[in-house]
């Protein structure tokens, strides 16, 4: 059986493209902490030297920048919908669960449009029931993903990151969640040797399909993207 942390081939074409994304979107800190992957050593350079450049290296960030003036400008004016049904109006005010409305929501997803060239939102409810809620998953979050004869999803695997507590010390924790038709399971790397992804969590869903939906500003495939202004 495929390992559930195993790449798809869609997922391995975008990567590289992805992580020059990411890291521009970071900063200065952010390529300094990517070191010799922008930053290569000379032939004839000491290690010394290489870091006295590093540490005076600064990025001028001028992707971000437009990244950010890009997906501010369709949002001048809040957004508007007319004629709305009630479950709608309510969704609209509370996007996220944690009340994000749909003028805010909207410019996170254009951002990360611009960002990576896709972009993809799944669909979740409360595990002891409540209103329906958006989560926004980036490009780089997919890990694999596969459809039937009709092109609908079948089955989809996200990566995540979650906060723990672990002796009074908060840490990240990787998740890994597979939705499928009707149901759908979290998986967590086990901390000692030799680190296996085990099931921790299930259940089952009353959604129509895989509850993800697939935005692309540049598609070059199915499920995969180009970011529309990586030659910036």
């Amino acid at each position: 059986m495929q390992n559930i942390a195993t790449p798809s081939y869609a997922h391995r074409q975008m990567s590289p493209d992805l992580q020059l994304v990411a890291d521009l979107m970071g900063g200065t800190r952010t390529m300094r902490q990517a070191g010799l992957r922008w930053l290569p050593r000379e032939a004839a350079e000491s290690w010394l030297a290489w870091r006295a450049r590093l540490n005076r290296t600064f990025l001028f960030n001028a992707f971000a920048r437009t990244i950010q003036t890009l997906s501010g400008i369709p949002f001048a004016q809040p957004v508007h919908i007319e004629q709305q049904h009630p479950k709608l109006k309510k969704l609209a005010a509370n996007m996220d669960g944690q009340g994000c409305g749909i003028h805010s929501f909207c410019g996170q997803v254009l951002s990360a449009l611009l960002q990576d060239g896709m972009v993809h939102i799944q669909l979740d409810r409360p595990q002891d029931g409540g209103d329906l809620y958006c989560v926004i998953r980036r490009a780089a979050a997919l890990l694999y993903a596969s459809h039937d004869e009709n092109m609908q999803l079948t089955e989809v695997r996200l990566t995540e990151t979650m906060s723990a507590l672990h002796k009074d010390a908060e840490h990240p924790v990787e998740q890994i969640r597979v939705l499928k038709k009707d149901q759908w399971r979290l998986y967590r790397r086990q901390e000692k040797p030799p680190q296996k992804w085990e099931s921790v969590r299930q259940g089952k869903h009353d959604f129509d399909g895989v509850p993800v939906i697939t935005i692309y500003a540049h598609q070059n495939g199915w499920m995969i993207s180009r970011p529309p202004l990586i030659d910036l």
